[in-house]
């Protein structure tokens, strides 16, 4: 389970095919000096998927991706210097500023249009999205796009709209 409130970007660094799978490669030092306790076998949340971590050495994390993952995400498009958002899994105790996650997807969209506030406060982005998805999303609720928990604006039959903060979009890949 995840919050959505990412804890820094990493860096594909290697993409490895394995049969219908992928491993990926991700260096978690590329932009932060961000340290987290990671173990074999934990979850992490990369661009919102759910991931076990298979192997850590140094910096470089290395999880792998099922034939479903890569269908289901855009995690199909990865390769190497990508940047992903990253988020390790809640514990007993951690706070939940964003909301519950759980890392598995729904669905894909795209970007149709980012517009910039008037007053530089953010950024309004607009998403096309399947519309069996859009029927489940409503104003002013919850939905986690690339792994960071947001606040929709508005629905409509084609698209959703968000407004990111420029604090948002520094510390993710939305930069």
């Amino acid at each position: 389970m995840f919050t959505g409130i990412v804890k820094a970007t990493g860096k594909i660094v290697n993409v490895d095919n394995h049969g219908s799978g992928r491993q990926i490669h991700i260096d978690t030092s590329h932009k932060y000096d961000w340290k987290y306790d990671w173990q074999e076998g934990n979850s992490v949340s990369v661009n919102g998927i759910c991931l076990t971590l298979t192997n850590i050495k140094q910096d470089v994390i290395t999880c792998e991706l099922s034939e479903e993952t890569l269908a289901k995400t855009t995690a199909q498009n990865w390769v190497p210097s990508y940047l992903v958002n990253l988020e390790p899994a809640l514990k007993l105790g951690d706070e939940l500023g964003g909301h519950w996650v759980t890392g598995h997807i729904d669905a894909t969209g795209k970007i149709a249009e980012i517009q910039q506030d008037k007053d530089e406060l953010g950024a309004r982005f607009t998403f096309t999205a399947p519309s069996e998805l859009l029927k489940l999303v409503v104003d002013k609720g919850s939905i986690t796009i690339d792994g960071v928990s947001l606040t929709v604006n508005q629905t409509s039959e084609k698209d959703l709209t968000v407004t990111i903060i420029p604090w948002t979009r520094k510390n993710t890949i939305f930069e």
